[in-house]
């Protein structure tokens, strides 16, 4: 298993079944990873249920490439804003806006790729909606 699936499961639970999720399907909790790479960003939105006493079931209800990656923009840092804004929204589609104050949002780079994220940028992702 690749580090970025395993670092998935140990952010939403020890033990759960990741599948395709029925997009009209409206769960009680969500969750987006970001993993901004190199050569590209991946955006992960993930739902579940919470049913007492039971291990959630997560399912993964988008999955989309964005490209170029982050790192591309060593030079022109003044573009990372709209980049990251372009993220959020791609995210933001999917999950249903009275849920989105309670939506964790897990930005993932490596070191040099949080090189580009500035004070301004950081802000934007704080004042985005999610948890």
């Amino acid at each position: 298993m690749n580090h970025f699936k395993a670092s998935v499961l140990m952010l939403f639970c020890a033990i759960a079944a990741i599948s395709v999720g029925n997009s009209e399907t409206i769960y009680q909790h969500y969750g987006v990873i970001v993993d901004a790479g190199s050569s590209s960003t991946k955006v992960r939105v993930y739902a579940w249920d919470n049913v007492q006493w039971t291990v959630p079931h997560f399912n993964e209800i988008f999955y989309q490439k964005v490209k170029p990656g982050i790192s591309t923009f060593e030079g022109r840092e003044q573009e990372v804003g709209p980049y990251v804004q372009n993220i959020l929204t791609i995210a933001r589609v999917h999950v249903p806006e009275n849920y989105l104050h309670e939506t964790p949002i897990f930005f993932m780079a490596t070191a040099g790729g949080l090189d580009f994220i500035s004070p301004d940028v950081r802000l934007t992702m704080c004042i985005s909606g999610y948890h």
